[in-house]
């Protein structure tokens, strides 16, 4: 599989970015969603794992797409490339 993905990024002309040095293994898209998620779960209490799930996915509903992905993700990785992948403070 490996062979595949790198001739076809070869063929499309893509480039790959490194991860931080910081956090190797996890995008820094990855992160984001997960603190403002934990805030709004803070001090609930749920009965099961089905009271969870449906927490989540009304919280995700419920969020403005551009201020959370356009302008959050896209902001805060501007910002990281900008430091030359160096660690980013909100």
């Amino acid at each position: 599989m490996a062979t595949v993905t790198r001739n076809l990024k070869q063929r499309l002309g893509w480039n790959v970015l490194e991860h931080p040095p910081y956090s190797p293994d996890i995008a820094q898209n990855a992160f984001h969603p997960f603190g403002r998620m934990k805030k709004n779960l803070a001090c609930r209490h749920f009965r099961t794992e089905t009271e969870v799930q449906i927490a989540v996915v009304v919280w995700h509903r419920e969020l403005d797409p551009y201020s959370f992905y356009v302008y959050g993700l896209v902001y805060r990785c501007h910002k990281c490339f900008n430091n030359h992948g160096d660690y980013v403070e909100k």
